[in-house]
This record gives structure tokens, C-alpha cells and sequence, in this order.
């Protein structure tokens, strides 16, 4: 007889991080997503649910992944930039 709550771990070449459980028939939402955190995270992940008004991390969880987004900024430009002011700096010195 098979553990009810057995978890099948998603395969190591899968395209998803996602893990299934056997759940009950008409369950709406079942696909569990696994993740790790330091204690640290956890208490700033506490502390922004409690900013949020929620104590239910799976609510604010699924609200964050769904409506959150990740800001990506391309500081090529003041990489090269403060390269190029590094460099000016070096010749100021040696003269």
C-alpha cells in the first residue's frame, strides 16, 4: 500500500522545478513548488507577508510568483565608463 503523501520528485533533466503529489480528486492547485532558504531569508520572507497582512505563505507565495516581477539593469555602459575613469585616475597618478 503506497503513502498517500509520497512525493515523486520531478526527473534531474526536467524543464521544471516542480514536484508532484498525490492529492485529493478536485483539488484546483496540484503541483507543489519546492524551494530552500537560509534562516535569514526565511525571516525576511516573514517580515515581508506580515508587511503584506498575511500569515498564509502559500497565498502571498503564489501572489509574488505570479504578479512579482525581477528588475534586470544592464550597467554595461557604467562599466565601461568607470573603467574608462579608472584609467585617467592611473595616468593622473604616474604623472
Amino acid at each position: 500500500m503506497q503513502n498517500p503523501k509520497r512525493i515523486e520528485h520531478a526527473l534531474p533533466h526536467s524543464d521544471t522545478a516542480t514536484d508532484t503529489i498525490q492529492t485529493p480528486k478536485g483539488r484546483k492547485r496540484n503541483v507543489q513548488l519546492i524551494i530552500r532558504v537560509t534562516a535569514d531569508e526565511k525571516d525576511f520572507i516573514n517580515k515581508k507577508m506580515e508587511q503584506f497582512g498575511t500569515a498564509n505563505f502559500n497565498t502571498y507565495a503564489r501572489k509574488m510568483l505570479i504578479d512579482g516581477y525581477v528588475i534586470h539593469v544592464d550597467l554595461t555602459e557604467f562599466q565601461t565608463l568607470a573603467a574608462e575613469v579608472n584609467a585617467i585616475g592611473t595616468k593622473v597618478i604616474h604623472f
